[in-house]
């Protein structure tokens, strides 16, 4: 997969713009303020259905308009595909050749992977950020699984419904019965996921790291579904105290250790390098599985990475497409687009 071009109609503090790409490595430079950052978020969105920062679909939209829209030109083999993302309401619409489609049909023609120099630390240290890194990852690799966590979360948020207002209700039980085939379902995809991404990072030769899932309940191969069940049941009471669910892969921890130790304790150098150690394993299991490389983004590259990781993906991955962003131009970047910042009063 390739991306051509993008051209937006107001997205963040971007009011316009066209740009085009090339297969190779592509970097965005220029001023703080000039909207680098927001030309791959509005990328993200269009594949994931929401920022990768802490916003609302309202704080995307310019100030003083009323909406965005924006056009993603990509490459699928042999085929041009387009895809639009934009503002309906309260809503994210979203086109793949003109059709209405879900995000996870954008996903089947288009998959960014994020890095970043602010996002990092989040997703070491914050539980669920880390749980969303690897969900995001896991959708990349398992076309069935953002059906067992789209199916799970409406399910929880009917029961939790229940919990808050009715706790006592019969439906409750009705609940738990979609929650524990969803949740084993997801629980069995989590530890494969992890069990696969610790042999790519073996092989990367990086043998004291690992990457440890504790989900919150515990399923066996066989039966996973009844012992989910009766783990729901052994909580009700304290779920009927609390007034919501209390246990499931909503609940469940992922940690980057280093030996014996959570990455988390470890120096904000040491946290960077191996957390993209997981990203390059991540990458490679997805080019296994896909026969094709994801589109690499990066935002704040020179900060995200030291010059060495930079200077291995430019050499290790020639065929894999990467947009950047810097304050700063390089020369060894095989396409340098410029951006200003646009005049907005």
């Amino acid at each position: 997969m390739i991306v051509n071009s993008l051209n937006i109609a107001g997205f963040r503090n971007i009011r316009k713009r066209n740009l085009g790409f090339i297969s190779g490595k592509n970097l965005i430079f220029g001023l703080n303020g000039a909207g680098k950052t927001s030309v791959i978020e509005s990328m993200f969105v269009t594949a994931f259905g929401k920022s990768f920062l802490n916003v609302t679909l309202n704080d995307m939209i310019p100030r003083g308009d009323s909406r965005f829209d924006f056009h993603l030109s990509v490459d699928q083999g042999q085929n041009q595909r387009e895809i639009r993302c934009f503002s309906q309401g309260k809503r994210l619409g979203i086109e793949l050749d003109n059709q209405k489609a879900q995000t996870a049909k954008i996903r089947d023609v288009f998959y960014p992977v994020f890095f970043s120099s602010t996002a990092f630390m989040l997703e070491i240290e914050s539980i669920p950020h880390m749980r969303r890194m690897m969900n995001r990852f896991i959708c990349g690799v398992d076309s069935l699984y953002i059906h067992y966590i789209l199916s799970y979360n409406q399910a929880l948020k009917q029961k939790n419904h229940l919990l808050r207002f009715r706790p006592q209700a019969t439906e409750i039980s009705g609940w738990n019965q979609v929650l524990s085939e969803m949740g084993t379902r997801i629980v069995n995809a989590r530890e494969l996921f992890v069990d696969r991404l610790n042999r790519e990072i073996r092989n990367q030769g990086k043998v004291e790291m690992q990457v440890v899932y504790s989900p919150s309940v515990s399923v066996e191969a066989e039966g996973g579904t009844g012992r989910f069940q009766a783990e729901l049941k052994r909580v009700h009471s304290i779920e009927t105290r609390y007034r919501r669910s209390v246990i499931g892969p909503h609940r469940d921890r992922f940690d980057i250790r280093l030996g014996d130790v959570s990455l988390k304790y470890h120096s904000s150098g040491e946290k960077k390098l191996y957390l993209l150690l997981a990203y390059i394993a991540f990458i490679q299991l997805f080019r296994q599985v896909n026969r094709e490389y994801p589109v690499f983004l990066v935002d704040d590259y020179d900060t995200a990475m030291d010059q060495r990781n930079v200077g291995f993906f430019m050499d290790a991955y020639p065929e894999m497409q990467v947009i950047a962003t810097s304050v700063n131009p390089n020369g060894r970047f095989d396409r340098q687009i410029e951006l200003a910042r646009e005049n907005t009063q």
